[in-house]
This record gives structure tokens, C-alpha cells and sequence, in this order.
């Protein structure tokens, strides 16, 4: 189940990664991110550490619209994303360590 969810993640790592370092992003990259996230969480049993991540991606997602444009909503996010790379590469690997979970949180980071 690894492998697979790997494909799905390594995907959603390498465009969070690009819009990181560019600190903006397109309407393609989201498009592919929901596709993948869709797709992991449809075919897949996410270990139930990383659900939090899971429903902060599709936030993210689903609120690129309310946001002046895609740059800013990227640039707002950075320490999101910094910290949903780690947690998809940690769940690709079959870790069961992630960071402080969005229940635990509140979701206040989004």
C-alpha cells in the first residue's frame, strides 16, 4: 500500500515544492493536487494520523478562489505547505509520526 500511496503523494510533494519555491503557483497545479488528493483518498486507506493533512490540502484547495490571487493565497500558506510536504513524505514512507494534528489544532493554521 506504500508504493501506491507514494505515487499519489509524490506528486502533490513536487507542486507544493514548486509553488514553494516560487511562491506562487497555477490553476493546473490545484487541479492535479485535488486529483491526486481524490485519488489517495478514494483508492487508499489513509492512516487515520494523517486525515488532518488530508482535510487541510483540500481546504487549501478548495480556497485558492477567495484569495486575490494565486500567489498571495500561496504565500499565505508557506508554513502550511512546509509542513504538509514533510507529513506527505512521512506518509508515503508508512509513517505513523506526524505533527500536531488539525483536530488537536482547531484547524487555526488554515
Amino acid at each position: 500500500m506504500i508504493a501506491h500511496e507514494a505515487k499519489y503523494t509524490d506528486t502533490m510533494i513536487d507542486i507544493l515544492e514548486a509553488q514553494k519555491k516560487h511562491q506562487s503557483g497555477t490553476d493546473e497545479q490545484f487541479h492535479v493536487l485535488a486529483e491526486q488528493l481524490h485519488h489517495l483518498t478514494a483508492k487508499e486507506e489513509v492512516d487515520p494520523n494523517f486525515l488532518g493533512t488530508v482535510a487541510e490540502l483540500k481546504a487549501y484547495i478548495e480556497t485558492k478562489d477567495q484569495s486575490e490571487s494565486i500567489a498571495e493565497h500561496v504565500r499565505l500558506n508557506e508554513l502550511n505547505i512546509k509542513r504538509w510536504i514533510i507529513e506527505l513524505t512521512l506518509l508515503a514512507k508508512g509513517s505513523q509520526a506526524v505533527t500536531i494534528d488539525f483536530e488537536q489544532r482547531k484547524g487555526r493554521e488554515i
